[in-house]
């Protein structure tokens, strides 16, 4: 009997153990994704789980487009972040994406603002899908789908900037055209602007943002991503705004070294303009690299180069010895083009360039690669050239704010 009872106990037990291996099986194999909770502002956003593999085999197999066919739709208020949060088990990593159209690379890595997963979509009303990609390491891995509407809140809202703490900007030009911002000392690459717009098309904006009210040009406008901060047609008035708003900003410059100023300590990367001891090894047509603090809108001088190093030589086309200045008063400029743009420099008007010497060179016949699509004008002093610019006027601003005389 108490054989027969221990074998009755074996048996029962083994039983139990085979039961609950197969169910710690069938659990392990079926088990899936955790699924995030994703808001925007107050409100919770449906999302649906994607393509995933949880352990072994992948279990839902359905395409891109059938998802975001069968997803549930959330109405949100663009203007609010939105905020992701996993549940355990949290994954090792995960991205986030947005798609507005289905068509293949049509998809836009959305930008992180926080470190607590705080994402911002795009301000313009209409559909949009937010795309989570997750992976928990080996053989865990899930996409998500989110699915938004958004609601036009602001007639404008197309022009907020989608990144909160910037500004974005609309500037109507005056008909004849020319560079608002030429006659004013800020600098306008440090300015954190997410986006500018500009056109001398008054009538269409008239008719496109009737809220707006801008009755003549021209006008400047400057938004953040939940509203129009300042209108104004005035250009002294907008640069005051960004001076009295401005905060110190540590800016990583890569581009073409346009302007080299030894006696100040200048340099000027792709329009943006700081100061830096370190600038004997630097000349205009490299491609350089700089970290630079920018701790005034207006004066470079206050900037601050935590370092500056060279990526790429400037052409030796552009460094010949022939295009320098003959004399020490006068500059000389080599043009380098088609046959309209240097057909235009050659009889320009300007008696700034009454005693300056010109050297035009077609593009064609320039074994080099070019900077800046290789329309360019390089002005030159007795010793290098000191600034590239894509037209005309900026040649003619500098030499006129900085006449040569000899030493």
């Amino acid at each position: 009997m108490v054989v027969k009872r221990w074998i009755w106990i074996l048996g029962t037990l083994t039983g139990l153990i085979i039961m609950i291996s197969f169910d710690y099986i069938k659990s392990y194999k079926e088990a899936e994704p955790p699924i995030p909770i994703v808001t925007v502002g107050d409100q919770e956003a449906a999302v649906t789980l994607g393509t995933f593999q949880w352990n072994d085999e992948p279990l839902n197999t359905f395409t891109k487009e059938e998802i975001i066919a069968e997803a549930s739709t959330t109405t949100i208020n663009p203007l609010q972040d939105i905020q992701i949060r996993f549940p355990d088990p949290i994954p090792a990593n995960f991205t986030v994406s947005s798609l507005e159209e289905m068509k293949e690379g049509n998809e836009t890595k959305l930008l992180q603002i926080s470190s607590t997963h705080n994402y911002q979509i795009p301000n313009q009303p209409g559909s949009i899908t937010v795309i989570i990609s997750a992976s928990w390491g080996k053989k865990r891995q899930a996409d998500y789908y989110v699915s938004l509407e958004r609601e036009e809140v602001l007639s404008y809202q197309e022009l907020l900037s989608e990144e909160n703490g910037s500004y974005s900007t609309l500037i109507i030009y005056p008909s004849d055209g020319g560079d608002p911002f030429q006659d004013t000392p800020m600098q306008t690459g440090i300015v954190p602007i997410y986006h500018w717009k500009g056109t001398d098309n008054l009538d269409s904006i008239q008719k496109q943002f009737p809220d707006l009210d801008i009755k003549e040009a021209p006008a400047y406008l400057v938004f953040d991503h939940e509203k129009l901060l300042i209108h104004t047609k005035e250009i002294d008035e907008l640069t005051q705004f960004f001076l009295s708003n401005y905060q110190p900003r540590r800016i990583d410059l890569h581009g073409l070294v346009m302007q080299v100023d030894r006696d100040n300590h200048l340099v000027n990367i792709s329009g943006t303009k700081f100061f830096s001891e370190e600038i004997d090894n630097i000349k205009v047509g490299q491609e350089a690299h700089a970290v630079v603090s920018f701790n005034h809108l207006t004066d470079p001088k206050k900037s601050v180069t935590h370092f500056i190093t060279v990526q790429r030589e400037a052409p030796d086309f552009v460094l010949e010895d022939t295009w320098k200045s003959k004399r020490p008063n006068q500059y000389s400029i080599l043009g380098v083009g088609d046959e309209d743009f240097l057909h235009k420099l050659a009889n320009h008007s300007s008696s700034t360039l009454k005693n300056v010497e010109k050297h035009l060179e077609l593009i064609n016949n320039v074994k080099e690669p070019m900077p800046m699509l290789g329309h360019t004008i390089t002005l030159f002093n007795q010793n290098e050239a000191v600034l590239m610019a894509y037209d005309i006027e900026e040649i003619l601003r500098y030499i006129e704010s900085n006449p040569l005389t000899p030493k």
